[in-house]
């Protein structure tokens, strides 16, 4: 399960991580490939109109900000920050780098802690701490800043910094949807897990946050496995969009294609907010940009139904 989970953690990426109100598009087949190597993903999107979530797969923008993921109702929250630096995790766990440069002269910090410090135990308790007072990261507007120093200075990137002699420096507030809860099916204890769900007419409730006007992103994933011990060598995730944050809907019967009865599969659902920076002037004076990124996601992990028998 624990592959799974990783797994499951890079797809949110992929739904995740890009802005523009775009059509969606297809990612190439070259893309996906890198992102699960032993089972080929074919990301199948439903959606084809106007969302926040469209052009999920920019990578020609390094990605900053947060990240809150539940591998199950019942399970404890893990949050993983995206620095400039490089990824860290709240258990001090290093995760895949996704910035191109490594380096001391660009800061980015949440609102006005320095994102780094999610990695010590002392900046993991302000966040904590911001989360649960006054100023959490998620139901609330969030201002994250991005700043470069020039690195020429002959003692490095921390005599730049203290000098203030910034190349550039942005700041983006934007709103955070609250995080977000799967409530049914419902799960509230280990009895509940995998609960039998069938295809047809599946209908979802999440807690709703009348303030995101982004919507969701709901996604159906198999990794290829089913509950008689049989794996199919097959990773299928198909994608769409819930364009009002109402806390209820009907899914779409074709989130469930391409995956066969019994088979243990995985509900994701993503809500967040996602800004770029474009023509960011680094600290080697080259333009690149950013996506910021806040988001969070919840998952349910089922059984697929596809027939259902009555025994007379």
């Amino acid at each position: 399960m624990t592959r799974i989970y990783f797994t499951l953690f890079i797809a949110s990426q992929l739904l995740l991580f890009g802005c523009t109100n775009e059509t969606v598009e297809r990612p190439t087949r070259d893309t996906v490939t890198s992102v699960v190597t032993e089972n080929e993903a074919r990301p199948t999107f439903l959606f084809s109109g106007e969302t926040k979530y469209a052009k999920m797969l920019r990578f020609d923008a390094n990605m900053i900000g947060y990240f809150s993921h539940l591998h199950n109702s019942i399970a404890s929250e893990q949050f993983s920050v995206f620095d400039v630096r490089r990824s860290v995790a709240e258990n001090n766990v290093n995760l895949q780098s996704v910035q191109s440069t490594s380096t001391n002269s660009l800061s980015f910090t949440i609102n006005g802690i320095d994102a780094q410090d999610v990695k010590n135990q002392r900046g993991t308790q302000q966040l904590r701490s911001m989360r649960a007072g006054g100023n959490p990261l998620f139901g609330n507007t969030v201002n994250f800043s991005l700043s470069s120093t020039s690195a020429n200075d002959e003692d490095g990137a921390s005599n730049a910094l203290r000098s203030g002699n910034s190349n550039d420096s942005r700041e983006v507030t934007m709103y955070v949807p609250e995080l977000v809860q799967i409530l049914s099916p419902r799960v509230e204890t280990t009895q509940d897990l995998l609960p039998y769900c069938f295809y047809r007419n599946f209908i979802l409730e999440w807690n709703a946050d009348p303030n995101n006007e982004n919507g969701l992103v709901v996604a159906v994933e198999w990794n290829g496995g089913d509950i008689f011990g049989k794996h199919y060598g097959e990773y299928v995730i198909n994608v769409d969009i819930i364009t009002e944050d109402n806390g209820r809907t009907i899914l779409d019967n074709r989130l469930f294609d391409r995956i066969p009865q019994g088979a243990i599969a995985n509900l994701l659902l993503v809500r967040g907010n996602i800004e770029i920076i474009e023509d960011f002037v680094n600290e080697h004076g080259k333009e690149e940009a950013y996506r910021i990124v806040a988001a969070s996601q919840a998952v349910l992990p089922f059984i697929m139904v596809r027939e259902i028998t009555i025994i007379d």
